[in-house]
């Protein structure tokens, strides 16, 4: 610490990566390939024994959940596509159904969005309420109590939204532990 020159910032998203890699260290050791064979073939074997049904965490839609085998740990998933083509709306739709439906914590990094509006992206979509409408004003009194349901399940959901919109992948990264920790 007192040899570093740098920022503080980077010396500790450093010592907190390193720490990390201690923790996850693996491998690093040659295999015979007979015993990669046994561990492969026991794989197959789970897989057959499923019978179709996902290994992972289900995203709430089924075609996609078939084409990845769901969500597992330690996969990053990129959504890309062009501006308006709904990335955020599927982000966000998958992130609603993993909390609300499967109960798990999910951390969601928003650099374009804030947390004020994905959350009321999310309230209506929860609630079934036309986005459209409630940024025009134009809902109806028969929207409200789904308003107000769907705004009680997200706050007591294990839903988290960090919307810094200039933080680095480094920093990502640690507050993304933090949040697991």
């Amino acid at each position: 610490v007192f040899e570093n020159e740098g920022d503080v910032q980077n010396l500790l998203d450093k010592f907190e990566r390193d720490v990390l890699a201690l923790r996850t260290v693996r491998g690093g050791e040659t295999q015979p390939i007979k015993e990669v064979v046994k561990e492969a073939l026991a794989d197959i074997e789970v897989m057959f024994s499923r019978h179709g049904e996902i290994s992972g965490l289900s995203t709430g839609l089924s075609d996609l959940d078939m084409e990845t085998d769901g969500l597992h740990p330690a996969e990053y998933i990129l959504i890309g596509g062009f501006p308006s083509d709904g990335k955020t709306a599927l982000g966000m739709n998958i992130a609603e159904h993993v909390a609300l439906e499967l109960g798990f914590p999910v951390g969601i990094f928003s650099a374009e969005m804030s947390a004020r509006s994905l959350v009321k992206r999310a309230i209506a979509s929860v609630g079934r309420v036309n986005m459209r409408e409630i940024r025009q004003g134009r809902m109806t009194e028969s929207d409200f109590p789904r308003i107000m349901a769907a705004a009680k399940r997200l706050a007591e959901s294990n839903l988290h939204i960090d919307d810094t919109s200039d933080m680095t992948a480094a920093q990502m990264r640690a507050r993304a532990r933090r949040m697991v920790q």
